[in-house]
């Protein structure tokens, strides 16, 4: 996963609204019915999954991403290495799905995790000391979406009303099996660990019965007997929704409701906060994500904070584009009093019209789970109703940034490169495993009412 006061406040200006929602680049012959797409991007296939609970109102929510190498060593003693990779899909209720991805044009499901329970956020990491790598997933304390009686229940003694996170095996991707269990709090909305895999962080998101204004920590070195969790005060605001660590593992950056904090990671065992955005102007903080980039023309170093806002909770707002991305930036002594600098919406506008009712019956548009590729400076977004949007953040050059309007962005020169939506959508998480030099990836949808969809995106073919 992994992942801020001086403000320049700045308004959206809507000019030349770029097309309705519905409307597409991508002829009928070329995509399927109900697919509104850039042209740069291919339509491959949806994935169903093993479904036990029908009623369950997610079918997806988020996932992460596993590359294994095998070696076997043959009768003349060649050794031969199989590579094989994996998708590790949340859902509601319906547990978590191991999607073989090894050939993305036909990729299938080939376990399930049976652990009924709501939210469901995967973190996968890795232990190269024990020679093992786990998924961390959360439990929601959402009882109507929870079933005692599941594999993951039983194996680790949870009683009812206990939420909170599950430490699963996933070292052989086709047979995971859970360690252990962690009792957060009023259980565990978001789950993040660090890059040491060594803590987890879990992200309570005000749940009913959590004290407010906390996020939670747990140290995992022996994941089969985890410490029990200590909580950590943010002090102004509502709780932790969701976490990123930084790649080195010193920063964390922490989306929290009602604001967005810069913590000092350096000890994880003892976070630090030592920046702290609070802006009218973003509803629900709901993610933040950190991007270093080098200016161009003055050589110079500039780290932003991209912080999501998902309008309203996404609570059916049935308006497009909703809430969208504000952009800080935190370059050097910035980091404790971060500069806001722009935003970003998709340049779509208008009602959803019955378009992107998910299977919680929902019709809401607004931006939500982001994932950011530092090398090659490109992001993947989900925005429900409006589906899988690939951005270049490229033209992020600090305080001097240029306004391009036409692509919904103002000041942040954040740019629209492609984009996928069907009419029944609801896109929770879209990401992808790998971009090649070319330019050209495969993207996965996570979609709370499609299950998975498959496109693929080629960045060299032009833009949306």
């Amino acid at each position: 996963m992994a992942r801020v006061r001086t403000l320049i406040l700045t308004t959206l200006v809507v000019a030349g609204i770029a097309a309705p929602i519905g409307a597409g680049s991508a002829t009928a012959q070329e995509q399927p019915a109900g697919l509104s797409a850039s042209d740069n991007v291919r339509f491959v296939t949806n994935v169903p999954f093993r479904i036990k609970y029908p009623q369950s109102s997610r079918l997806s929510t988020d996932m992460d991403f596993m590359t294994q190498t095998l070696e076997r060593r043959r009768d003349e003693g060649a050794v031969a290495r199989i590579t094989r990779e994996y998708a590790f899909v949340g859902t509601y209720m319906n547990g978590m799905q191991v999607v073989d991805i090894t050939f993305p044009e036909s990729p299938r499901v080939v376990a399930v995790y049976d652990c009924a329970i709501a939210q469901s956020d995967v973190f996968l990491f890795e232990r190269p000391d024990l020679g093992r790598t786990f998924v961390a997933y959360s439990s929601d304390n959402i009882a109507s979406q929870t079933d005692f009686s599941s594999r993951c229940h039983r194996e680790n003694g949870v009683e009812p009303g206990q939420y909170g996170t599950f430490i699963i095996d996933v070292t052989q991707p086709t047979r995971p099996r859970s360690v252990s269990f962690i009792h957060f709090p009023g259980g565990t909305h978001q789950v993040t660990v660090d890059p040491s895999g060594h803590w987890v962080y879990s992200s309570p998101a005000d749940l009913p019965g959590t004290p407010p204004g906390d996020f939670h920590i747990s140290d995992v070195t022996d994941p089969w007997n985890p410490v029990e969790p200590r909580a950590v005060p943010l002090l102004t605001g509502l709780d932790a929704h969701d976490i990123m660590f930084s790649e080195d593992g010193t920063r964390a950056y922490v989306g929290a409701l009602t604001h967005s904090l810069i913590v000092d990671t350096t000890d994880p065992g003892n976070p630090q906060i030592i920046g702290r955005i609070i802006d009218p102007t973003v509803n629900i903080h709901h993610e933040a994500h950190a991007y270093t980039t080098v200016d161009e023309l003055t050589g110079r170093e500039h780290s932003f904070l991209l912080v999501v806002d998902e309008f309203a909770g996404a609570a059916g707002n049935e308006v497009c584009p909703g809430g969208g991305i504000h952009v800080y930036d935190i370059t050097g002594g910035l980091e404790r009093t971060p500069v806001k600098v722009g935003l970003f919406f998709v340049p779509e506008v208008g009602p959803v019209e019955g378009a992107g009712q998910g299977a919680a019956g929902l019709d809401r548009c607004t931006a939500h789970v982001m994932e950011i590729y530092p090398e090659h400076g490109i992001a993947t977004i989900a925005w429900y109703a409006l589906g899988t949007r690939v951005l270049d953040l490229s033209g992020l050059v600090g305080l001097s940034a240029g306004v391009t309007e036409e692509m919904g962005s103002l000041g942040a020169g954040i740019r629209e490169v492609a984009y996928a939506h069907f009419d029944d959508g609801d896109v929770w998480a879209t990401k992808t495993n790998r971009i090649e030099e070319d330019g050209t990836f495969y993207v996965y949808a996570a979609d709370t009412a499609r299950m998975l969809d498959v496109f693929h995106v080629d960045l060299g073919a032009g833009d949306g």
